[in-house]
């Protein structure tokens, strides 16, 4: 009984993975792709969570890709389940936290701040910027939200997108590649809040 009692209360504390182990998976320019994920709901400084009705998505993992000259990688690649060293971001900002499909360009529209835009980065030794990728137009490009669970706080849902080279930012990377196309993602992941402060 107290096995049970314990399991259940392991299972509550991460949503379960999809059905390869992770939280994330899609494929990037027909290679596939996998990940970390984490929603996390942003509540300003007076504000209850449950007023804030929308959340941000983060996506990391420790997949190399062509070109990366970083020195340091993790000794093993796990898509970021253990400890790692990531070599890939993935951001999409400002979904609406209820069912439905959103357009990537009235995401972006809505940001408070430049930063708040769809973008994909491309990393070395962990956390340098060696490429920017964001969107710049091109279809497809949704997030669905198929399920949100207020009791569990587990969000599911699907994305496809193509996000073009930003070019206003100096790249570190031998890369050739102008698009990085995602394509069949799919999510689940625990919503997190987090507290802003004055």
């Amino acid at each position: 009984m107290v096995l049970l009692i314990v399991l259940i209360n392991f299972s509550c504390t991460k949503p379960p993975l999809l059905s390869t182990g992770h939280d994330v998976t899609s494929s990037i320019n027909d290679s596939p792709w996998f990940g970390t994920g984490k929603a996390q709901r942003l509540v300003p400084v007076g504000s209850s969570p449950e007023a804030v009705r929308q959340f941000n998505l983060q996506f990391i993992t420790d997949i190399d890709f062509p070109g990366n000259s970083s020195a340091t990688r993790s000794p093993k690649i796990t898509g970021c389940v253990e400890d790692c060293i990531p070599t890939q971001r993935l951001h999409i900002y400002n979904i609406p936290l209820r069912k439905g499909k959103f357009k990537i360009s009235k995401l972006d529209k809505r940001r408070m701040v430049e930063q708040e835009m769809t973008n994909f980065w491309l990393l070395f030794d962990g956390g340098g910027m060696a490429k920017n990728y964001h969107y710049q137009g091109s279809t497809p490009a949704w997030v669905r939200i198929t399920r949100y669970d207020r009791q569990s706080q587990t969000i599911e849902g699907r994305f496809a997108f193509t996000l073009d080279e930003n070019k206003a930012i100096k790249n570190h990377s031998e890369v050739t590649s102008p698009i990085s196309q995602f394509k069949e993602g799919q999510f689940r992941v625990k919503l997190v809040d987090v507290r802003l402060k004055q």
